[in-house]
């Protein structure tokens, strides 16, 4: 993804951990690829584009073992 947004894979890093505010053009960056405008990164839900088609999988979700004292 840092590629196809023209950054250095540590910023994008930070980007995904949360450390990095970002300006404006950054994610008009991040919105291109999947062809997307900025402020449709913030909505609730996003449109169908060409990397959304494929809906995703369904994982079964496994509770925690009981911890027995």
């Amino acid at each position: 993804m840092a590629s196809l947004i023209g950054c250095d894979y540590k910023y994008y890093q930070a980007i995904e951990a949360g450390t990095k505010d970002l300006k404006l053009s950054m994610v008009e960056r991040l919105a291109r690829p999947f062809g997307l405008r900025a402020e449709q990164l913030f909505w609730d839900a996003l449109p169908e584009t060409r990397l959304t088609k494929v809906p995703p999988t369904k994982t079964k979700r496994t509770n925690p073992p009981v911890r027995k004292n």
